[in-house]
Parts: C-alpha cells; sequence; structure tokens
C-alpha cells in the first residue's frame, strides 16, 4: 500500500483507477502512458521513487512492495546497496538471470515486466502473494485491467461490476474468498509466487508458478532445532534494517512480537513500542512491562467506544473484501504509526511456528498433552475449517448465495498437481492444512497488514523466504509439544522471556522449560484473575486484544446506523434481504451471536463497489441479478 494499477492493451487510461489507490492524499504518484499500457504507483512520501526502471534490452520494470533480497545458485544475497529505487533493482536482476529473476527475489511486492520491443507483458507477485493483484479481461477485446486494489477496478470506464454470489457468500461467511477467487464477476487474483504473460492486446498467452510450499519434516534435538530457528532470525535482521529509517514494533502481550524487539535491540535499536488496547488492561499492562525490559519507548493506542465506528468509516473504501473492517487494526492510529517510517508485525508467526493450524485432540484427558488427530479426506478439511470458529461459519440468512460448505467442495478438489483451493495448487493436504498464509489472502493478515501499510511501511520478519523454508521443515511433534518462538525467545532476548504473557499468564521461559506441565500454572493464574483482577470499565472491553465485538453492537449504535444509511443500497441488490438484516439485528440484540454476520453485511455494504452495482440497477445499467 498504497498500490499499483494499470490497463495493457487498448482503451482509456489507468487513471480512473488512481484515486481507488490512495488513503490519506498524501500519497505521492508516478505515471506512465505508452507502449500500449498505462501504468499508476502511488507511495508513501518516504518510498516514493521514479518508475519504471529500465533494463540493458530496454524492457521496464515497475515494482510495487519491498524486494529485499535475492536467492539464486550461490546463495542468498541481501539487498544493501539502497542508492538505487526498488524497479532499478529488480531491472539490474533481469539482466542478470533474464525473465525469471522474480523466482529468486524475496520480500513483499507484486509488479510488471514490460517488452517494449514485442509488446509482450508480464505481472508478477511475491511467494506469498502477500501485494495482491486483481485483474479483469471480462470480454476478448476489451484491455486487461489490474490493480493491487480491488475497489479501485470499480472506478474504471471499461469495467462493469457484478457480484458471483458464490464467493460473495464466502465473503458473508468466512469473511474472504480463497485463492484466485474473488466476490466479483470476471476478477481474479493472480496466485501466489506467480508470473502471468499478455500480450499486447492484454489477452493472457501463460501462466506460471515458480515455487510451491513443499512439507519436508527434518528432525533434529531441540537445542539444534532453536539454535538453527535464532541463527535464521538474527540472519534476517542483519542486513535488512536501515540507518535512515525509524522503525516501530506492533507489541502484543504474547511471544511472537516480544521476539521481534529482542532481535531488535539485539541489533542495537530501539524501536518505538506500539500497543494497540481498549484500556490499560492486562494485555496492555504486559506489553508495557516487556517494553520498559526492552529499554524502548512505549506507546499505548488506546481504542475508545467510537473506534469501530471510526474504522467502518474509513476502511471500506479500500476493502479487498479479506476481512472485515475491525481486521484493519492498526486504521485508526495513522497519526501515531506514521511518526515511525516502518513498523514491524509479528504476524503469521503462530501460523507458521505454533499449533494453530492443527486438529489436536487430548488422548488421556485431563491431562493437557495434546497430539494431532490427522486429516485425512478433502471433505475434513473443509468441515474442520468451518468449524473452528464459534458459531460455526455459514452463510447468513440475509443473503441468497449457496452454502459455502458446497462452494468450497466444488473449489478444493484434488488435480494432478496435487490440492486445488480456490485455483492455488498444494502438493498435498498437508500443505492445503499447514500453509494458509498461501497466498496470504487465505488469511487475515492480509488485513492486518493493510491497515499498516496505508499508513507508513511495514515488515513482517515471518515473510521472509529463509524461515518460510525453515518452517517446511519444523517436524508437527515439535510444533505442538515446543513452541519454537517460545525456546527462540529464551535464547535471543532472556530478559524478555521471564514477563508472564498476557493471555496464559505463564511466563515463556517456564512455558519452554516445562511445556505442557505449566497447564496447571496457567489454571491457577486464571481462577486468581478471576478473583483479584481488574474489571474492565465497558461491557465490550477485556483484558484481551480485542474488543467484544458482540457487546459492542449492543452498546452503541453505529451498525445500525449503517443498516439504515445503505436502506438504497440493500433495496437494489436482490441477494440481500432486508427482513432478514433486520431479524439477524433483532435476534443479535436479544442475546444471539452474530456480529460477524453484522459486521460483514456492513463492511460491504460502505464498499464502493457495492455501491456502484446499486446505482446502476437503480438506473437500470445492471443485470446484476
Amino acid at each position: 500500500m498504497p498500490g499499483i494499477c494499470g490497463v495493457i492493451g487498448a482503451g482509456s487510461g489507468a487513471e480512473p483507477m488512481a484515486d481507488g489507490l490512495v488513503v490519506s492524499g498524501d500519497e505521492r504518484r508516478v505515471r506512465y502512458e505508452g507502449d500500449g499500457v498505462s501504468v499508476v504507483v502511488a507511495a508513501h512520501p518516504a518510498f516514493h521513487e521514479e518508475q519504471p526502471a529500465a533494463t540493458a534490452d530496454g524492457s521496464l520494470v515497475w515494482v510495487h512492495g519491498d524486494p529485499y533480497g535475492y536467492e539464486g545458485p550461490d546463495g542468498y544475497e541481501p539487498r544493501t546497496d539502497l542508492s538505487s529505487s526498488d524497479a532499478a533493482y529488480c531491472a539490474r536482476l533481469y539482466d542478470e538471470h533474464g525473465t525469471r529473476f522474480v523466482d529468486g527475489l524475496d520480500g513483499e511486492f507484486c509488479g510488471l515486466v514490460l517488452d517494449r520491443e514485442n509488446g509482450e507483458g508480464r505481472l508478477f507477485t511475491d511467494r506469498i502473494g502477500s501485494y495482491p493483484l486483481f485483474f479483469t479481461r471480462v470480454d476478448g477485446d476489451d484491455p486487461l485491467l489490474f490493480s493491487s486494489r480491488i475497489q479501485a477496478l470499480g472506478a474504471h470506464p471499461a469495467f462493469a461490476p457484478s457480484f458471483d454470489r458464490e464467493y460473495l457468500g464466502e465473503f458473508f461467511s468466512v469473511q474472504k474468498a480463497f485463492g484466485t477467487a474473488t466476490p466479483l464477476a470476471g476478477v481474479r487474483k493472480l496466485p501466489p509466487a506467480a508470473v502471468l504473460s499478455f500480450d499486447p492486446d492484454g489477452a493472457e498467452t501463460g501462466r506460471r508458478v515458480y515455487w510451491r510450499p513443499e512439507y519436508r519434516p527434518v528432525e533434529r534435538s531441540p537445542s539444534e532445532l532453536t539454535r538453527e530457528f535464532v541463527d535464521t532470525f538474527r540472519e534476517v535482521f542483519q542486513k535488512r534494517l536501515r540507518d535512515d529509517l525509524e522503525y516501530g514494533v506492533l507489541l502484543s502481550g504474547g511471544t511472537d512480537s516480544r521476539l521481534i524487539l529482542g532481535a531488535m535491540t539485539d541489533r542495537g535499536r530501539d524501536p518505538t513500542a506500539f500497543h494497540m488496547a481498549n484500556w490499560r488492561s492486562r494485555e496492555a499492562r504486559t506489553a508495557e512491562r516487556v517494553a520498559d525490559a526492552a529499554g524502548v519507548e512505549f506507546r499505548l493506542l488506546q481504542r475508545d467506544a467510537d473506534y469501530h465506528e471510526r474504522l467502518l468509516d474509513r476502511v471500506p473504501r479500500h476493502a479487498n473484501y479479506v476481512g472485515v473492517f475491525d481486521e484493519f487494526v492498526a486504521s485508526g492510529f495513522a497519526n501515531e504509526l506514521a511518526s515511525v517510517d516502518v513498523v514491524l508485525t509479528g504476524y503469521l508467526g503462530d501460523t507458521m511456528f505454533g499449533s494453530f493450524p492443527f486438529r489436536l485432540r487430548r488422548p488421556l484427558y485431563p491431562y493437557p498433552l495434546q497430539v494431532e488427530d490427522p486429516l485425512s479426506s478433502i471433505d475434513e478439511y473443509v468441515d474442520w475449517y468451518l468449524n473452528r470458529y464459534a458459531p460455526p461459519n455459514r452463510v447468513p440468512d440475509f443473503v441468497d448465495a449457496p452454502p459455502v460448505s458446497e462452494v468450497m467442495r466444488r473449489n478444493v478438489v484434488r488435480e494432478s498437481e496435487g490440492i486445488g483451493h480456490h485455483g492455488v495448487v498444494y502438493p498435498s493436504l498437508r500443505e492445503l492444512q499447514l500453509c494458509e498464509y498461501y497466498p496470504l489472502t487465505n488469511q487475515f493478515a492480509s488485513a492486518n497488514t493493510d491497515s499498516v501499510r496505508t499508513i507508513t511501511g511495514h515488515w513482517s520478519p515471518f515473510f521472509d523466504r529463509r524461515l518460510l523454508d525453515l518452517h517446511l521443515t519444523v517436524p508437527a511433534w515439535d510444533r505442538i509439544r515446543r513452541d519454537p518462538i517460545d525456546h527462540a525467545l529464551c535464547e535471543l532476548a532472556p530478559s524478555l522471556s521471564d514477563i508472564p504473557h498476557g493471555t496464559t499468564g505463564v511466563p515463556p521461559e517456564r512455558s519452554a522449560r516445562c511445556g505442557p506441565a505449566c497447564f496447571l500454572e496457567a489454571a491457577a493464574v486464571r481462577v486468581l484473575r478471576t478473583l483479584r483482577e481488574e474489571r474492565p470499565p465497558a461491557p465490550y472491553a477485556s483484558h484481551r486484544p480485542w474488543m467484544d465485538e458482540a457487546e459492542l453492537i449492543r452498546h452503541t449504535d453505529f451498525v445500525r446506523a449503517a443498516i439504515d444509511r445503505n436502506e438504497d443500497v440493500i433495496a437494489a441488490l436482490p441477494f440481500l434481504d432486508r427482513e432478514g438484516i433486520e431479524r439477524c439485528y433483532r435476534e443479535h440484540l436479544a442475546g444471539a451471536n452474530r456480529w460477524r454476520d453484522l459486521y460483514a453485511l456492513v463492511t460491504f455494504l460502505e464498499t464502493p463497489l457495492a455501491r456502484r452495482v446499486a446505482a446502476e440497477r437503480r438506473d437500470g445499467r445492471s443485470d446484476e441479478g
């Protein structure tokens, strides 16, 4: 963020989409018109650079994001020369390695290469698709439109948007459309680790995936695994930090962000520690203790009762239909986070190295030791995925769309190369389960990172290909039995490991040493907290990082107001049932847990695309049905 957009082939330029890339209005844009393409790139002022860059053979390269290294036949080479632009860095790699330079490129990015001699071009994404690219070519003679923001596509006159009810139903039930799917008919996302080739008219001529995650566990002793993890983590930070940038860390009361803060101080840096909370909760006080122990400034970013209302006012304008508006956790603190150049987050740490992706059971209940209950079929995977939340995910009854379980079963299928999941192929059921980050838009971390990227630079060390490769070698038992991040924290930043975890109350140092035996200590902490801990100041506040959304809806009226002000949108879209919406809202106020349905609804209603489709239906210019 902010973004890139373009038009390939005959037709109007990319400028109509450009406003959909910017958030604050302070972003700087670069435009290119010629050679059969129109491209706009918008960036924060601190990261603005001239684009495109020319290669030795005259090809042009655009890059959106942050490439920070290259892995080739001679090993990994971190990017250390920052005197040239991102695009120029990629152009040099193109000169050295040809069109396959992207295969070894490390970082968070997407981009475009144009061969000016023959007019052929290639769109590309990073390994996990952390910067998505949406594209459409509705009719054979239309130009190819692409954008890193799906809402921006809706502003282009060559694109007539309508909704695909199957994938729209997925958004309403699981708050995303998976893989390459989107809720817009005729619009797809480029797969992760992919290169899309097209001719001068914008017609697709080929698609290549240059990387897929392959789970290849390696047996190591506990000390060997910890040492390899710490060495890799230090290596990721060694050449990545810049002297000319100010850094911040989104610090929770947990372990992932502590490890990042420890790695920063290990390199002699003193970033600002930011913590978001509803009040000075247990989680907030824990984060402050960690910051004090690290010797860095702590800043509490306090959400008030109106915080979600403010998020709803700004987030949907740029939403990619991944996560509901409150998943954009940082968007309401633009002034505070913009005080630094780059914010580091621990996104994907628990997904890659914790037990979260596994289906677990306790064979000797109530003994705390958990073991994996392996998934053996696609049907089991779909059921497990949809039932991880309470209540289980399903399409709300006010949306006329197929059941999400049916849509998933139609889109998760066995193919010759492995398991296809909404257009993305995994080598086996194992990778499908363990690699939800492939692409990142399959996870809410995409919304979380976007919320930072709209404000300033973002970096999650866990997006680095070296840590991705390492996580694919960690046996399941090691992730379930002993948290590698806890052990790495004890090694890298021992002064931060003896502070109790904000949720469990057990210091990571003891969790690493005692493992499952700490369950008695954690149980005792929960009892003491119940008896002695300060009560939150409001029903929707808690000691955890998140607001209680269900209670917030019952004690404020911003969801009610959003439904009312979008009455004309609801009436114009035939797949929405106004009576069903009212019934859902009343049921929630009466005690039912419908907050996910209501948050998905108001997120959708406030998007520019929903309003455009509704307006064109009212004017008789849309066949949306």
